[in-house]
């Protein structure tokens, strides 16, 4: 689980996350005014069935609020990932030919994400017969759908961008490097079945040339076309919850420069 909130809360924020199992038990993931903070426990939500998030938001200028948020696992996840933040949102309106700033309203986020083994119907393998440029740098790879579904890109619908891992000796590993992200490419469909694609590192790539040595490229692709990013679920008064639930399939391909 990453938590955070914004430096626009002059005060500390205090919060208490709960997560439900489906077996009813219930569990304090959190409780505290820390900014920050990243909880990482392996193999800790391995139970399928429906549970539910409850998130307490108290601030000393701020009216306290909180919500329950449900969503469910088949227990075929190999990982779930939570995010949750708030932020105070500042808005403007019209009145009278004058633009007047609105109250602030504080958001409170939920990411909840599902990663799955990517079927072995969808393919990659490093295309060594693209060269790139100074635009659009390499290592280029090439994905192929042979699976029934028509799979979508992680930021825009049409284009795959991953991370690449380089292996430092016979048992590290780099970071991920993500490479900048580019939302404003121009539209391209998303990938049909029995067809084939470029994917990249990141929109336009890392290197023109791979030093000699190992390489692990991770793509993430989903099946399900709606757009990302959380959308309204509770508008109260003093408080704006945003939420959403993504799913998206892990694609890892090793491969060595010789």
């Amino acid at each position: 689980m990453n938590y955070k909130y914004s430096e626009d809360f002059k005060r500390p924020v205090f919060s208490v996350i709960k997560l439900h199992f489906p077996s009813g038990k219930i569990e304090k993931l959190y409780s505290d005014t820390l900014k920050t903070i990243d909880l990482f426990k392996p193999y800790y939500i391995e139970e399928s069935g429906n549970y539910s998030l409850s998130v307490l938001f108290a601030n000393n200028n701020l009216k306290t609020d909180s919500l329950t948020y449900d969503f469910k696992l088949n227990g075929k996840e190999t990982d779930v990932k939570i995010d949750i933040s708030f932020y105070i949102d500042r808005q403007q309106t019209r009145q009278g030919g004058q633009w007047l700033e609105k109250p602030p309203i504080p958001h409170g986020i939920i990411y909840v994400t599902k990663y799955y083994k990517a079927p072995k119907s969808v393919l990659i393998n490093l295309d060594s017969t693209k060269l790139g440029d100074e635009d659009y740098k390499g290592p280029f790879f090439k994905l192929t759908n042979n699976s029934r579904d028509t799979i979508y890109g992680e930021y825009l619908p049409g284009y795959f961008w991953g991370t690449l891992s380089i292996q430092r000796n016979d048992s590290t590993w780099s970071r991920k490097y993500t490479g900048n992200i580019d939302m404003e490419f121009v539209v391209k469909p998303p990938l049909s079945p029995d067809s084939s694609r470029i994917a990249t590192v990141g929109s336009f790539g890392m290197f023109k040339k791979l030093a000699k040595t190992s390489y692990c490229y991770e793509l993430l692709f989903t099946k399900d076309k709606k757009s990302r990013g959380a959308s309204l679920y509770e508008n109260h008064e003093t408080f704006q919850w945003w939420a959403i639930t993504d799913e998206f399939y892990r694609l890892k391909y090793k491969f060595k420069i010789e």
